[in-house]
């Protein structure tokens, strides 16, 4: 199932980081590293909403803006 999705909901732990930008972006990007949430991205998926407490985001491709000719 997880092979054939366009989207996948990430779940993740707590981190147990300082909520700063820079890490709030690294946590979205690669969930901290494979001793965190790493194993929790799925890059070969156009778009990812992910869960974080306190926050949340979403990751998607930036080939989408070529996709629809902007």
């Amino acid at each position: 199932m997880i092979e054939r999705c366009i989207c996948l909901v990430c779940l993740d732990s707590p981190s147990g980081v300082e909520l700063n930008n820079t890490n709030m972006a690294l946590q979205l990007l690669h969930g901290g590293g494979y001793h965190k949430n790493g194993a929790n991205r799925w890059y070969d998926k156009p778009m990812q909403w992910c869960q974080h407490p306190p926050r949340q985001g979403w990751c998607r491709e930036q080939r989408e803006r070529e996709m629809r000719g902007k």
